[in-house]
């Protein structure tokens, strides 16, 4: 015994004293008590059972095989082949991604599609659904099955739900965010001249100018900013048009129902155009990122764009800069293609029409075999564990269930105040409970009709064209590209994508 204390009393003052020796002690004792209570929870023993798994879940059978196609977004793709192994763990079954680009979906149309088709399931920007469809890809949801209420479906907010999922009077598409635009803007600098922000296109184009003669533009200031860049011009002017254009007694904005001819030369969208161009003093060439950063580094006075995580510049925000977000300026009338008269908007109905200039859809193919596991893994990926991990990682990609809405500040730009913060989430709140959205055209085609607007709309801002001329050309060019595609298809994707039962 005294030989055992005589060891144990070196050892204390070897290790430099008696604590160190009690804490190696005690180390030794908990990692023993550690291992026998992760064995007594069974974290070692066998996955769990189908008796064991969330009733969500039940729909994917064990050793099943998933295929997934993710097209033209990098950030999305990464993210998700990061969780096979968290979806093997919990459902005993797996899955690949793989991802091609939108410019090879386009051009390798026929051989692309049949490879995408073998896919159980394809993640996409939104302008392609017309596309899909043309192909007859996408299965009808049945979203009144047994599987239902799913809380991921639950979790979608109003609008994305109501107005971003239905295609030929089915639901075929699940959302999985949208970019809206949203109008930032100087508090500081709206205090110092008695202003509040802009509610209609008319108090836009009115501040715009009062903060020019308070504030004279120069080289590194001016007044306001919105994406005028190629590809971006043509979504802020339909942003624009929005809220002349979308009539509460019609279906259709950009092309006449019956006839597919465009109605992009009409009234409203020439009024938009004009007030664009008045508004547009810097020019063309601005993407949204740019003119983020020129609003927080106090650049600009008022700023059309949208919050984005995804933002790597450093920006330095001047100390004197305080900012607010409110809703994208609207309308209080609305333009009526029958009666070719302005109609007042009820006073229930939101005068601000969202558009949604960016976004991505998942669909699951009509050949897969196993659809309703195959909607349980896409619910899952961007739902309330996950969802926002891998969605925000794309600047495409804006908030689009109530669970992303304890979490903003996984979507905006670090600049933004918790009070910014707040503002936005407001306004997005609003917007996705109305019933109105302008959806950027998704026929097939749809990169033909958004170039010729694009370039038109950036021809008439530089001073080439008047508005009316520059959307005359572009209504006689669109013309040309639904005949391309063929009239009578082009009308019945163009039904459903807006919704409506094909005749």
């Amino acid at each position: 015994m005294a030989d055992r204390l005589d060891k144990i009393s070196r050892k204390w003052y070897n290790e430099n004293g008696i604590i160190k020796f009690i804490m190696s002690q005690c180390n030794k004792l908990l990692g023993v008590a550690l291992l026998l209570l992760l064995f007594s929870c069974g974290c070692f023993s066998k996955k769990p059972s189908d008796e064991t798994k969330p009733q969500r879940w039940r729909n994917v059978v064990p050793g099943s095989q998933f295929q997934v196609v993710v097209i033209g977004d990098q950030a999305i793709a990464g993210k998700i082949s990061q969780l096979v192994g968290t979806w093997e763990d919990m459902t005993q079954s797996t899955f690949t991604v793989r991802e091609i680009s939108v410019e090879e979906v386009i051009q390798k149309k026929q051989e692309k599609f049949k490879d995408i088709a073998e896919s159980d399931a394809v993640i996409a920007p939104l302008e392609l659904e017309g596309l899909f469809l043309e192909q007859n890809y996408p299965t009808a949801i049945a979203t009144d099955s047994k599987t239902f209420p799913h809380d991921g479906w639950n979790d979608l907010l109003e609008l994305q739900k109501t107005q971003m999922t239905r295609c030929g009077g089915e639901t075929r598409m699940i959302p999985l965010g949208s970019q809206f635009y949203v109008c930032y803007f100087r508090s500081d600098l709206l205090e110092k001249i008695g202003e509040e922000p802009p509610k209609t296109w008319a108090d836009y184009g009115k501040l715009c100018e009062k903060l020019r003669q308070n504030f004279p533009e120069s080289p590194d200031w001016t007044a306001s900013l919105e994406p005028t860049v190629e590809s971006w011009a043509a979504r802020s002017f339909l942003a624009r048009a929005a809220a002349y254009a979308m009539h509460r007694d019609f279906y259709s904005v950009l092309f006449d129902l019956t006839t597919m001819e465009p109605l992009v030369n009409t009234e409203p969208f020439v009024r938009a155009l004009t007030e664009m161009k008045a508004a547009c003093s810097s020019g063309t060439g601005i993407y949204p990122s740019d003119i983020r950063n020129a609003f927080w580094s106090g650049k600009c006075g008022l700023a059309l764009t949208f919050p984005s995580s995804q933002d790597k510049a450093e920006v330095a925000v001047p100390k004197e800069l305080t900012a607010g977000i409110a809703a994208l300026p609207g309308a209080v009338r609305s333009y009526n293609p029958q009666s070719k008269q302005w109609d007042a908007r009820p006073e229930e109905e939101n005068n601000q029409v969202p558009t949604m200039v960016a976004g991505r859809m998942a669909m699951i193919s009509a050949q897969s075999q196993k659809p309703e596991g195959t909607l349980d893994l896409l619910l899952w990926l961007s739902g309330e564990e996950w969802g926002t991990d891998v969605l925000a990682s794309s600047s495409s990609v804006g908030i689009s269930r109530k669970s992303q809405l304890h979490r903003p500040t996984s979507w905006t730009e670090k600049q933004m105040s918790p009070k910014t913060v707040s503002q936005y989430v407001t306004v997005l709140t609003k917007q996705m409970n109305g019933s109105e959205v302008l959806v950027v055209p998704s026929l097939p085609g749809q990169e033909k009709y958004m170039q010729i607007l694009d370039e038109n709309v950036r021809q008439t801002l530089e001073g080439k064209w008047s508005p009316q001329e520059a959307l005359d050309a572009v209504a006689r060019e669109w013309k040309t590209v639904t005949e391309e595609y063929g009239l009578e298809s082009q009308k019945k994707i163009y039904r459903q994508c807006c919704g409506l039962s094909v005749l």
